[in-house]
């Protein structure tokens, strides 16, 4: 897992929106990506990666993984 998904996982669990994360992201020049459009698909490749279909399924994945 990247530190681009561990981030956009870690935010989810601390209860951002996906434009919230999009505007963390703008504001950390370390950080790739920048749109939400982007977060979008990285949340969907996750869910994907992981089998799960919903944020909520992902979250217990997360929460489970201790990530």
């Amino acid at each position: 897992m990247t530190v681009t998904e561990k981030t956009i996982l870690t935010l989810l669990k601390e209860g951002y929106s996906q434009k919230e994360i999009a505007e963390h992201f703008k504001q950390n020049d370390s950080l790739r990506i920048s749109g939400l459009s982007s977060i979008e698909k990285t949340i969907k490749s996750l869910k994907k990666q992981n089998n799960v279909k919903t944020l909520f399924q992902l979250g217990m994945l997360v929460e489970k993984l201790k990530i």
